[in-house]
């Protein structure tokens, strides 16, 4: 879960370069990734205007997907998404600490953990 959230955030401000995925594609496309469900549930003008927007018939061009990025960020949606995906590690690494695993282990888990929830924007 925690990998997807940060999946989501670099589909939408990461760059193409560095994470092979088509930046703002998943916007043009509408699709409703944890970051605009969040936005889209929120309260605000940028919410509001995001909602127009994803609701709008006509096809999202570049100039709409960069509009949306601004208005899901505007709206909360990358905070929601980095929350949840430090919510979700912190609850990985309480299961795991319980299971008991050497330090070694531990350690090299948590480093997979935090790395997949890293990856550069």
């Amino acid at each position: 879960m925690a990998f997807q959230c940060a999946d989501d955030v670099l589909g939408i401000w990461g760059r193409t370069a560095r994470s092979g995925k088509p930046v703002g594609a998943d916007l043009a496309a509408r699709k409703k990734s944890l970051p605009v469900v969040a936005a889209l549930s929120g309260e605000g003008a940028a919410a509001e205007r995001l909602r127009e927007l994803y609701a709008a018939t006509h096809p999202l061009d570049e100039q709409d997907a960069a509009l949306a990025r601004e208005l899901v960020e505007e709206a909360g949606g990358r905070q929601a998404a980095e929350q949840e995906a430090r919510r979700q590690v912190s609850a990985a690494l309480r299961a795991l600490s319980w299971a008991q695993p050497t330090p070694d282990i531990y350690r090299q888990l948590h480093d997979i953990a935090w790395a997949m929830t890293h990856r550069e924007t």
